[in-house]
């Protein structure tokens, strides 16, 4: 899988010694230099935006799946196919927006409160 969608990774400068390069994103937007032993909090935004990728994702991960299952137990019109796969996305969505914002809110805690 590409680096760029993994979202495990991501690629930005260490605030303490101005190292770029793929650093692991822990939960709440925490990344850590292992060189330099340096934790710091990304953007708010930034990890916003992750959350909303990583949201999307899994909801067309959701529906893939649903129709997967759907054509092994032998459905075959394409409507019940398309509508279970919309279903099953905005379900997801629905979910895990919500949960996106939420955790954004705290992180944006932790990123104003860190030292800089």
């Amino acid at each position: 899988m590409d680096k760029i969608l993994d979202l495990k990774f991501l690629m930005t400068k260490c605030p303490n010694c101005d190292t770029t390069g793929w650093f692991k994103l822990y939960p709440l937007g925490r990344c850590y230099h292992p060189d330099c032993g340096w934790s710091w909090y990304i953007n708010p935004l930034r990890y916003l935006g992750c959350q909303v990728v990583k949201a999307f994702m899994a909801s067309g991960h959701y529906a893939g799946k649903e129709i997967e299952r759907d054509k092994r137990a032998g459905e075959q019109g394409c409507f019940w196919l398309a509508l279970t796969a919309i279903f099953s996305f905005l379900l997801a969505i629905v979910f895990l927006l919500p949960f996106a914002i939420i955790s954004t809110l705290i992180q944006m805690i932790f990123y104003f409160t860190q030292k800089k």
